[in-house]
């Protein structure tokens, strides 16, 4: 009876199961999904709210957000990621918005780039 409990203690262990409840940690390896949901791509002028969406099976635990591959601002490291654009102070024509969302292993994701045109600025 006794090498049978040992037997299914090491089948348990093996599989998850036993003291810990069968909650094994599931590591890690995978970067947050991330991308930019405003603005759209086009034309944008004055004030520009540049909102990300970011999302971590494990959690974010930063978004950064790029303007022709320039980080603008400080890290966000709350939902809702959100900055503002004053559009004045940026040359006019097409410029490119990325962001990247990592999360607490260090893995970072990057947003597919949105292409917007700045009119009314320097």
């Amino acid at each position: 009876m006794r090498s049978a409990l040992l037997v299914l203690a090491a089948f348990l262990s093996s599989c998850g199961g036993g003291d810990d409840g069968g909650t094994q940690q599931v590591p890690d390896t995978q970067p947050p999904d991330v991308d930019i949901v405003q603005p759209p791509a086009g034309p944008v002028s004055g004030s520009v709210e540049i909102r990300v969406a970011a999302f971590d099976n494990r959690g974010v635990v930063g978004v950064l957000t790029f303007i022709d591959g320039v980080q603008f601002g400080d890290e966000d490291t709350a939902a809702p990621y959100t900055s503002v654009w004053n559009t004045a102070t940026t040359t006019n024509g097409g410029h490119v918005l990325t962001a990247t969302a990592r999360d607490a292993a260090g893995y970072v994701g990057t947003s597919p780039e949105v292409m917007v045109t700045v009119s009314g600025g320097t």
